[in-house]
């Protein structure tokens, strides 16, 4: 990730919403973020469509090659979209 620029940061010590905003061009490409999806001081990713696993079987995790994985589809439930990994289970998550 870039550095803020030294013109970000200018409200003190701390680093504010308001300082990542004016950063966000430098930060990020153009038209691929989204000032509202600033919150904390940090901004908060947006995850896509695409999510793969592994098998999950502790044995073979360093060995897993990516053709291994299997790709997941989001689940909803009444307190939103989410994907449940096992234990041991290496994920990728696409942004």
């Amino acid at each position: 990730m870039a550095a803020l620029p030294e013109s970000v940061g200018t409200s003190g010590s701390f680093l504010v919403d308001k300082d990542l905003e004016k950063g966000l061009s430098s930060l990020f490409r153009e038209g691929t973020f989204d000032p509202n999806a600033i919150r904390h001081a940090s901004y908060q990713l947006r995850l896509g469509d695409v999510v793969k696993v592994s098998s999950g079987k502790p044995h073979n995790v360093e060995s897993q090659h990516l053709d291994d994985f299997q790709q997941l589809r989001w689940q909803a439930d009444e307190t939103g979209e989410f994907i449940e990994i096992e234990p041991h289970q290496i994920a990728i998550l696409y942004t």
